[in-house]
């Protein structure tokens, strides 16, 4: 599948843009991935949005030390990001605060991270929502299950 066959069904299924617009759009998002992602590192596992956070994980190659005559399993990291702009929405990097050095924190050994998986777990009569991701369970940054707040503009 290339950028104009997506670019078509994007046409096709939103009847308010022009074939140009529509490719437009896609070249905006595709920008905008590749601005997320630093030179090299791929995405390896399939993605989780849960409480207005999207959950994935990358691989990026490291050279090896110079000297060195084995290889390494390059650099792993796990994202989260805002599902709306890909901004972060938890500071992995306390010191950058929520910034794009906070939107993933790094593993240990690099390698690839198994995919992020979303849980809704019932203890004590309370719900919890989290995503696990190997031995790791992050807490997506929203309140909690069934404690939404509801906000009306009608007035009498």
């Amino acid at each position: 599948m290339t950028k104009a066959d997506i670019a078509r069904i994007v046409y096709e299924r939103h009847g308010g843009l022009s074939n140009r617009e529509a490719a437009r759009l896609v070249d905006i998002i595709f920008d905008s991935i590749k601005g997320t992602l630093g030179t090299g590192e791929k995405v390896v596992s399939s993605s989780v949005t849960l409480g207005n956070a999207t959950y994935f994980n990358t691989n990026r190659p490291v050279p090896p030390a110079p000297g060195v005559c084995t290889t390494n399993l390059g650099e792993a990291r796990q994202y989260t990001v805002s599902f709306l702009d890909g901004s972060a929405v938890v500071p992995y990097n306390v010191s950058a605060g929520l910034s794009a050095a906070s939107r993933y924190q790094l593993h240990a050994g690099g390698g690839f991270l198994p995919s992020p998986v979303p849980v809704i777990a019932e203890i004590g009569g309370r719900l919890y929502q989290t995503v696990i991701v190997g031995t790791t369970a992050l807490m997506p940054p929203t309140s909690p299950l069934q404690a939404r707040i509801r906000t009306f503009w009608y007035r009498r």
